[in-house]
């Protein structure tokens, strides 16, 4: 299984986010953060899910998104 992480910028957005939905509906920024959670998981399990991109190098092993495990 493959690990991820997060730059400090896009971890400030992330946490921005869930403040957001938070404050617009109590209980919705903790649904947002779980399911987050959830699709990294699924990410990280599934690692060479999707098309490589063709502009990066092979290194980074940067992949476009597909459909999820369990998602339509």
């Amino acid at each position: 299984m493959r690990r991820y992480r997060f730059l400090r910028e896009a971890l400030e957005e992330l946490e921005d986010a869930i403040a957001y939905y938070e404050r617009s509906q109590p209980g919705l920024g903790e649904v947002f953060g779980r399911e987050v959670e959830r699709v990294l998981a699924i990410t990280a399990r599934f690692a060479e899910m999707g098309a490589p991109v063709e502009d990066l190098p092979p290194a980074l092993n940067v992949r476009r998104g597909g459909r999820l495990p369990g998602r339509p």
